[in-house]
């Protein structure tokens, strides 16, 4: 479970609370320069406002190394910080950041497993995108997630965030690939939500990374618009090929 890392602004303990993320700190009585810390190769940082149930929260987003931080700019008690291999997805749209955890981190607003901020700088938010997929992308596996099991216990081999579009109107969720089926979970009309195996999907099709049609054999045609990074050619491939083979199968 990751620790709520209060955060002291000064090189050297900045840099002994990333190695020790579970290790409480004396609070600082002042908050941290809005210029620090300087943006380094191994350091990015951003001007950003995070969102919680009550407004939001000026402060920065900070890459180092494999940690992301968040440097609460009013209340430096709010700071924490994330591993890498507890963000689950990281995706950037219309000048937001949202990161999914695989644990929840607690902020001023509380317990939370979805982290959205604001970027100062929207163009700012892709460096944290590729932050989060340079793992994946050094071994083929961009927006592959340690979701938890759904539709049985296989996890999912690819994970999107995306926007379903229906006659009127649309709602978003996530879009999973198993093993054995594909699942649409809508965060926003629990009712859209849908679950095809593999061998029940006549055809997809997909226009260009950030569109992708499911025409099962029966009930509706599902259209997404996904967002991200979208789905890579290799990726597309992938999904064709093991619904063609589940069909083979079955």
């Amino acid at each position: 479970m990751v620790t709520k890392c209060l955060v002291i602004f000064g090189a050297a303990v900045f840099a002994a609370c990333l190695a020790a993320p579970n290790s409480a700190i004396a609070q600082p009585s002042t908050a941290p320069s809005p210029t620090s810390p300087q943006n380094t190769p191994n350091r990015q940082a951003q001007q950003v406002q995070l969102a919680v149930p009550f407004g939001t929260v000026d402060g920065q987003l900070v890459i180092s190394g494999q940690n992301l931080m968040f440097i609460d700019g009013q209340q430096p008690s709010g700071s924490f910080v994330v591993p890498r291999g507890d963000v689950r997805n990281a995706t950037a749209h219309a000048g937001d950041l949202t990161f999914d955890l695989v644990r929840p981190v607690q902020d001023r607003g509380g317990s939370t497993s979805r982290l959205v901020f604001r970027l100062a700088n929207p163009e700012g938010a892709q460096q944290f995108v590729q932050w989060f997929h340079q793992i994946q992308a050094g071994t083929g596996e961009a927006n592959r997630a340690t979701e938890p099991a759904t539709g049985g216990n296989a996890q999912p081999l690819m994970s999107f965030q995306v926007k379903h579009d229906h006659f009127i109107g649309s709602d978003t969720g996530r879009l999973m690939v198993t093993p054995t089926q594909v699942v649409y979970e809508s965060v926003t009309d629990v009712n859209n939500s849908r679950q095809w195996s593999l061998s029940d999907i006549k055809e997809v099709h997909r226009d260009g990374p950030y569109k992708l049609k499911i025409v099962p054999f029966s009930g509706d045609d599902y259209s997404f618009q996904l967002m991200g990074q979208g789905m890579t050619s290799d990726q597309y491939q992938m999904l064709v090929e093991r619904i063609t083979g589940a069909r083979v199968r079955h």
